[in-house]
């Protein structure tokens, strides 16, 4: 698998000599903010120490972060300056923010000490309605770097474009076709390419199957058999030839990945597996992305990149897929549940049991296995989908809850939804997935990441789903 890309931010503070407020100082305190701010993000930040008072001065800036190959540029008004220093930068093919900063109390001189926010104003209106410019500002802000609200919401859009230039040549594995009868994850590869920039990778069963039966080391396929016994509460000995044929599948998996570059892979997950090899791959599922390969069931290529943007915003969590399969109106909640192929380390404090496939429990082999039955642990979740032409965006976000009953599987009940930041009813989310076509698969990951998918979708130039009422 690719190694990921790090996100590059050019910093520069404007100013014209005129106002007298402290504006160097601010520039020089909030510089040293920023990089407090970066280090826990996957960020490299290069920043023109010394104010840009002139033209020249701003074309060598841009120069500078033209050569750096920087991904986003944010330009603080440290104060109004001249109009033409914003032109440079919007040579350099890289995303544009703009900053303005808090005037301060008035002086006994009782002169505007900065006028920052009409410097803002004034940028923002040049770069809108200068024609030969396709660069728009990708986003605004107000105040100080220690501010809370400033940090939020930059780490927000460096959380998106992490994610961006991630997905930008992400390559996708598609392995054995979309699932049998399910048309709606069928997708247009060029669709792909041009709306999110990721590349399709289309591999037959067959290759993953030759692959299985020639691996030879047997140290790697007992290393992966003995962390399934390890995480696995209890098991039948029936199951122990599922537990090696799952190993082996899974050293496969990895090695194919990594000879091939993939990202994230989409497997059709059934029949062919159950047919030709009788075995049941959720478990398999589950092993994959605690490993690290972002994996989708059914060969859903818009739900694997779904878990594989949610996975970059989140700067490396596991996520998994579910599906929607039932509401409870009493408490406004909805049930996300899958047959069984969620990561072990997403389970709450009961942990797994990887079991027979209760779907081929009545198969003419017997029981086939594995799948794993857990509950995934309670807290704040996203879920974040793309429609299979990509060029809408599905998120939402809500609270766990492992306690009420649910069935055999992966599963766990979500309530207290919201969207855009405001509650949402269960009948207000399935008006909306109805109206606007959404399919029937749910990446999910735990933590709140609905702002930066926002900042995304800005980025990539996609609408968002709008809830629709019921």
């Amino acid at each position: 698998m690719s190694k990921t890309k790090r996100v590059k931010i050019g910093m520069a503070g404007l100013m014209t000599r005129p106002f007298r407020g402290p504006k160097e100082t601010y520039f020089a305190e909030d510089s040293q903010e920023m990089r407090k701010i970066v280090q826990d993000l996957e960020c490299d930040l290069i920043i023109v120490e010394k104010g840009i008072y002139d033209l020249t001065t701003a074309k060598e800036a841009a120069s500078e972060f033209l050569s750096q190959e920087v991904d986003l540029v944010i330009l603080q008004n440290s104060s109004l300056s001249g109009g033409d220093f914003i032109l440079p930068f919007l040579e350099i093919n890289s995303h544009i923010a703009l900053w303005a900063i808090p005037e301060g109390n008035p002086t006994s001189e009782g002169g505007l000490p900065l006028n920052s926010f009409t410097g803002m104003n004034l940028y923002n209106s040049i770069i809108k309605t200068r024609k030969k410019s396709n660069i728009e500002p990708v986003k605004w802000f107000f105040g100080r770097a220690n501010e809370p609200d400033f940090k939020e919401r930059f780490e927000s859009l460096i959380r998106a474009i992490y994610a961006e230039i991630n997905l930008h040549e992400a390559r996708i594995g598609l392995i054995g076709g979309v699932a049998q009868g399910f048309s709606n994850l069928i997708v247009d590869q060029d669709l792909l390419k041009l709306r999110i920039g990721a590349n399709l990778v289309e591999v037959d069963l067959e290759s993953i199957y030759a692959l299985a039966d020639s691996i030879s080391d047997m140290g790697l396929i007992n290393h992966h058999y003995q962390k399934m016994i390890k995480q696995t509460k209890t098991y039948s000995a029936s199951m122990e030839k599922f537990f090696q044929s799952t190993a082996r599948f899974q050293a496969a998996f990895e090695i194919f990945s990594k000879q091939n570059d993939l990202d994230a892979v989409a497997v059709s997950c059934w029949p062919s597996f159950q047919t030709d090899r009788q075995l049941g791959v959720c478990t398999l599922m589950g092993q994959l992305n605690d490993a690290g390969l972002v994996s989708a069931c059914e060969g859903d290529i818009p739900g694997a990149l779904g878990m594989f943007t949610l996975n970059l915003l989140s700067q490396g969590k596991v996520t998994t897929i579910m599906d929607m399969v039932t509401i409870d109106r009493e408490d406004d909640s909805v049930l996300l549940w899958h047959c069984g192929p969620t990561a072990p380390s997403l389970s709450d404090e009961n942990g797994v049991e990887m079991q027979s496939l209760w779907l081929y429990d009545t198969d003419p082999h017997g029981p086939l296995g594995l799948h794993n039955n857990l509950r995934l642990r309670p807290g704040a979740a996203t879920v974040l989908g793309f429609n299979p032409d990509f060029s809408q965006l599905l998120v939402f976000e809500g609270d766990l809850d492992n306690k009420k009953p649910s069935y055999t599987g992966s599963s766990a009940w979500m309530r207290g939804l919201h969207m855009h930041d405001k509650p949402l009813s269960n009948m207000d989310l399935i008006q909306t997935i109805m109206d606007s076509g959404y399919q029937h698969h749910y990446p999910l990951v735990h933590g709140k990441y609905e702002k930066p998918a926002h900042d995304l979708a800005r980025l990539l130039g996609m609408n968002i789903i709008n809830k629709t009422s019921y």
